[in-house]
């Protein structure tokens, strides 16, 4: 299960909103020792410039460096989260392809009026698709 703060994820709506119609992207940063608690996130800078809008790729050292600051906090990366703009909050077959276990996956749809809506995903046992994650927002 994952649990999110309900502010938290209106900052990431915003981000979401901000970088439509363009995917936005960020590293879930948290408490994974119960259950995959967010306490904050990270904004990354969608790298793939070709296919903005409905791909979105992070920097490997980017990664590192906001892995290395979690872990000096004592906490740890336990997802990422991306925007799918005009589209649903499910995981696209490219999402599933790219996905890495034991990591939550929380999908942003965000549309022209700029509704939004977020899901969480996490990788199946057989690695080949990505499952329902529930989620609780407090």
């Amino acid at each position: 299960m994952l649990v999110i703060d309900k502010n938290l994820l209106v900052q990431m709506f915003r981000h979401a909103k901000d970088d439509y119609p363009n995917e936005c992207c960020g590293v879930l940063i948290g408490e994974s020792y119960t259950e995959n608690s967010v306490t904050g996130f990270c904004k990354m800078a969608n790298t793939n410039k070709q296919r903005a809008s409905y791909r979105y790729l992070i920097d490997a050292k980017e990664h590192y460096l906001v892995d290395k600051k979690a872990r000096a906090d004592g906490l740890d990366i336990i997802g990422f989260y991306h925007s799918h703009p005009n589209s649903g909050a499910c995981p696209s077959a490219y999402d599933c392809l790219h996905a890495w276990p034991a990591y939550t996956y929380l999908i942003i749809s965000v549309d022209e009026c700029k509704n939004t809506l977020a899901r969480a995903w996490i990788l199946s046992e057989d690695s080949k698709t990505l499952a329902a994650e529930e989620m609780r927002v407090v």
